[in-house]
């Protein structure tokens, strides 16, 4: 499985157009391994790294008010066929 970002889609999200030190908007629809993290630098280059959105463990800038969702999606083989686990 992998996990996606999925952003809110609004004037509120977190941008650096917006002068946010973190883009949100940025990370909308980027797959991780379901035991990757999601990362990014803020402007001040301070790393967060997060295993979903609104995770306590990022730092604060990144995290509060934050309303993006993750997804869940099967990986699949060349051929389009949903990978096994191996169960």
């Amino acid at each position: 499985m992998n996990k996606e970002w999925i952003s809110a889609h609004d004037n509120r999200v977190r941008q650096w157009a917006h002068k946010d030190q973190y883009d949100h908007l940025a990370l909308d629809g980027i797959q991780v391994g379901m035991n990757d993290k999601f990362t990014q630098t803020s402007l001040k280059g301070v790393q967060a790294v997060a295993d979903h959105p609104g995770d306590p463990k990022a730092p604060a800038a990144f995290t509060v008010n934050c309303r993006c969702v993750v997804g869940f999606e099967a990986k699949r083989d060349a051929n389009g066929r949903l990978i096994r686990n191996g169960i």
